[in-house]
């Protein structure tokens, strides 16, 4: 019998369920008292009325959660900025850097820190090392990694 079909989830199962252990953030995200600002040479910073925040959520049906602001960064120091900032706020984060997550960990109420454009793949063949941007997707890891005659020991859902 699988494990699953053997749970009944209910009101009272999941308050059962509920941890005594304090949340790391807050439950409702509140406006802070200074906004996030990254140099343009880091990144921007997109709130719900910008006209290309909606394209920039991740696309799964299963998560409603729209964060309040997405820091869409374009180097390390814009990702230090964001967090910093989400730290010192108490803001919730979570970073989109393929273009979805199953289980929604791409999704937030806080800060979306969105490093897609950080996806620069460098290969140095002589030292058999590479340098992998956070954004990259798997696929184009591993058609970059096998050209240089390199193997990637990892699934792809590339088509």
């Amino acid at each position: 019998m699988p494990l699953l079909s053997a749970v009944s989830v209910t009101p009272a199962t999941l308050q059962s369920l509920q941890s005594n252990a304090p949340t790391p953030y807050p439950v409702t995200v509140a406006s802070p008292p200074e906004p996030l600002v990254i140099p343009p040479v880091d990144g921007k910073v997109l709130h719900p009325d910008d006209p290309d925040f909606d394209n920039l959520l991740p696309f799964n049906l299963r998560t409603t959660c729209r964060p309040m602001a997405i820091a869409q960064c374009l180097t390390a120091n814009g990702v230090r900025l964001a967090v910093i900032w989400a730290r010192r706020h108490q803001i919730p984060l979570c970073a989109h850097a393929g273009g979805h997550s199953y289980e929604g960990f791409s999704s937030c109420s806080g800060l979306m820190v969105d490093v897609r454009k950080m996806n620069a793949i460098t290969i140095d063949a002589a030292n058999q090392t590479a340098r992998i941007g956070a954004g990259c997707l798997l696929g184009d890891v591993a058609v970059a990694l096998f050209a240089q005659n390199f193997a990637l020991p990892a699934g792809s859902c590339r088509p």
